[in-house]
């Protein structure tokens, strides 16, 4: 039995060869230029490795090629994390040529060819299992083919970034996500039965009119008029409310002058908003900050339970339906900063001072 290598040998040995592949492709490695660049001897290489092809599939096996799939409650955001992590990883230029030769090299080579689908399999484990909470949560169909869809999911991204070298911009990540799961998501209501009528009533503000929508039990959204592609941030389905009277959209209306007019802090309304559990909770946790006070998203994730989920949590933020009435303007970023808010930072600033904060 050879000597176990330490850490650190193994480390300089496997970054070598993998510098190596990247720069000369796996053909052109030798365990002679190995050793050189890694300062690890020869005789010690050929103790753990026979040869050079040994060395090759030792170094891509070790290459970071699968993450830990996130729980945020949302497939969506499930999957933009999982897929921002990939991206990261093939951005990083010694990776990507190595991976680019080893691929060429595969097709020539079934030890290599077989590493490759192993690895390619390590990048859509995290997808699947995303699909799988998201499946058991209803936010897919039953009969959606997991392993398949995970497959077109990584494919697209892998394939631009690794193969074409062409960055991939966040709104890019979610447009893309959004056209691959559209004909697997299903929509927020389930046995076929028809989404409950909405009624709307457009009322003026100082920073604005704003729509509100209101279903029988509770309201579900405020939209601002002058925000473009509003209705669907939230996310959810308001083209068939109409104009009407309502007694929650009459409470709301009052509510909402009160606060305007310095009478009122803080709003209680009957809520319907449509999300994800996880979203729900976020949501949930903004109606505790009080007026007048502001809270960073670390502290919100924190309040939570969830101290680790900050982006996902600022997500679901950014997803609210009810800005103003739960109030997302009171969430700043961890250096005091204002960060985004759907409705603008200005008036984000606005309310907030309002409400009596200096910013």
């Amino acid at each position: 039995m050879p000597r176990p290598l330490s850490d650190d040998a193994r480390h300089r040995m496997l970054d070598a060869t993998r510098a190596l592949i990247a720069d000369v492709g796996p053909g052109g490695l030798t365990i002679d230029e190995v050793a050189r660049r890694s300062g690890v001897a020869k005789t010690t290489i050929y103790r753990h490795f026979p040869n050079a092809t040994a060395l090759v599939l030792a170094a891509l096996a070790d290459v970071p090629a699968s993450v830990a799939p996130p729980d945020t409650g949302n497939l969506n955001d499930d999957l933009h994390a999982i897929i921002e992590q990939f991206l990261t990883i093939a951005a990083d230029g010694t990776v990507r040529s190595m991976m680019i030769h080893a691929l060429s090299a595969s097709a020539d080579d079934p030890e290599l060819d077989r590493l490759h689908q192993q690895l390619r399999q390590g990048r859509q484990h995290p997808i699947r299992r995303a699909l799988e909470r998201a499946q058991q949560r209803g936010e897919i169909a039953a009969t959606s083919n997991l392993d398949l869809v995970a497959s077109v999911i990584e494919g697209p991204f892998i394939a631009r970034r690794l193969v074409a070298d062409q960055p991939v911009t966040t709104q890019e990540t979610h447009t893309m996500l959004d056209l691959i799961l559209n004909g697997i998501t299903t929509t927020a209501t389930t046995n076929n039965a028809p989404a409950p009528s909405l009624t709307s009533r457009t009322v003026n503000t100082p920073i604005g009119p704003l729509t509100l929508f209101a279903s029988a039990t509770g309201l579900r959204a405020i939209t601002h008029d002058h925000i473009p592609d509003e209705r669907r941030r939230v996310g959810i389905d308001l083209e068939s409310a109409q104009a009407g009277s309502s007694p929650i959209l009459d409470l709301t209306e009052r509510q909402i002058t009160e606060y305007f007019d310095g009478v009122r802090l803080d709003f209680d309304l009957p809520l319907d908003p449509e999300g994800t559990e996880f979203q729900r909770s976020v949501w949930s946790t903004l109606r505790t900050i009080p007026s007048g006070s502001t809270r960073t998203y670390r502290e919100q994730a924190t309040a939570l339970g969830r101290p680790s989920a900050v982006r996902a949590v600022a997500s679901a933020d950014g997803k609210n339906p009810l800005a103003l009435v739960v109030p997302c303007h009171r969430v700043i970023g961890s250096s005091g900063s204002l960060t985004g808010y759907a409705w603008g930072v200005e008036t984000k600033r606005w309310l907030l001072r309002h409400e009596g904060v200096a910013v």
